[in-house]
């Protein structure tokens, strides 16, 4: 019997960085990004979005000492009084998959199962 946990395309890590997340309503003043997979992050914030909510997304990570950004569309999957969770929809350009990629698989316990599974989200056009 898998668990929730164990049917995750992607692994998790924890995170905290900065980041905004832009709706057609609303922009959500830089929160905070709890966690991070390939195919999604949970945002930290007082102010919830509905489930289906389409959103952009602007991850500020460190990259070699330097600020940089992962660029993604988004749909909101889940939502809680003090968080939601976006699943990527798409991610902008090559720089914001790279960054994702080598930021994931880097801190991931399993970075050639990662390899596998983000190989497998690039196919799928994403």
């Amino acid at each position: 019997m898998g668990t929730r946990s164990n049917r995750r395309a992607f692994t998790r890590i924890p995170i905290a960085f900065r980041v905004k997340i832009l709706t057609e309503d609303a922009t959500l003043a830089s929160s905070t990004a709890l966690n991070l997979s390939l195919g999604g992050l949970l945002v930290q914030t007082s102010r919830p979005l509905p489930l289906g909510t389409p959103c952009h997304v602007v991850l500020f990570v460190l990259e070699d000492g330097q600020e940089q950004k992962i660029l993604a569309e988004g749909i909101v999957v889940r939502e809680a009084a003090d968080a939601v969770a976006i699943r990527f929809t798409r991610l902008m350009g090559d720089e914001s998959r790279s960054r994702l990629e080598r930021l994931v698989l880097h801190r991931s316990p399993d970075p050639q199962q990662e390899q596998r599974a983000f190989e497998a989200y690039v196919r799928q056009g994403r």
